[in-house]
């Protein structure tokens, strides 16, 4: 059988020079982003670029051609690029223990680490089956997996994120649920169209509302949300203090507060 060298490669700079950059690459390459609901994100990355047997001389030259950043890892395969491009997209996307989905970043080395270790669940031989070693960039650092080594695709399975899964992946259910509600009420708001830069996004603005000094997760999340909308945080503002104060002390509601200041009644 005929073994396969591939390398994904993740965008890691402005798509203007993306495209100028992958104009002088000549290496096949196809995207991940297949499902339906995200061919939109296509152009984004990532992709599925494929090697010569030279691995680390194609490797290198990705770099060089693409930035040091932009190869994320690679892998050996028996399928080729158009059925491997399909499996690794159908990874790309997993199930919450509520049956929402979420776009999951299988590639990364955190993400794959701690699925591999989960052989103990039944999507887990669909997801490496069709993968005979997968290599994950760690900073300076390589990880290496080992796969199934199949030569034909499975019925894949999709992956279901359990809480070991989920305390693992570091998931934070608060800011998938914002950045749930953003997309659908106020898209403008993102700086990126990728799925990953929007949770990035949205991580920070709990942050900043949870080192605020709130506690409930409901004034948190409308910290957040007026953060995201306005551009600018509650705590910067001069009478924070007195907000701070109502909400904490006197055990009202942050959305309470902030309408009595809209309507003349704050004192």
């Amino acid at each position: 059988m005929i073994e396969y060298h591939y390398a994904i490669v993740e965008q890691p700079i402005s798509t203007d020079e993306m495209h100028a950059r992958w104009a002088s690459c000549l290496r096949p390459r196809l995207p991940l982003m297949q499902q339906g609901a995200f061919q939109h994100l296509q152009n984004e990355g990532p992709w599925l670029v494929s090697l010569d047997s030279d691995v680390s001389t194609e490797l290198a030259s990705l770099q060089s051609a693409l930035g040091s950043q932009a190869v994320v890892g690679w892998i050996s395969s028996f399928l080729p690029a158009e059925k491997l491009s399909q499996h690794l997209s159908q990874t790309l996307v997993a199930k919450l223990p509520d049956g929402k989905t979420v776009l999951l970043r299988t590639y990364t080395p955190r993400v794959i680490s701690a699925l591999h270790t989960r052989n103990d669940c039944s999507w887990h031989a669909s997801l490496f089956g069709p993968i005979n070693r997968w290599w994950v960039k760690d900073g300076n650092n390589v990880q290496h997996f080992e796969g199934g080594k199949w030569d034909v695709l499975p019925e894949y399975q999709c992956i279901a994120l359990d809480e070991p899964l989920l305390e693992a992946l570091a998931v934070d259910q608060q800011s998938l649920e914002l950045l749930e509600q953003i997309e659908a009420s106020a898209p403008a708001v993102f700086l990126s169209s990728c799925h990953g830069d929007k949770l990035i996004q949205v991580k920070k603005a709990l942050n900043c509302a949870r080192q605020s000094g709130l506690n409930h997760p409901d004034d948190q999340l409308l910290f957040a949300t007026l953060s995201l909308l306005q551009e600018s945080r509650l705590d910067h503002a001069t009478d924070w203090p007195e907000v701070l104060n109502k909400v904490v002390e006197q055990g009202l509601a942050l959305s309470d507060v902030l309408s009595s200041k809209l309507e003349g009644d704050f004192a």
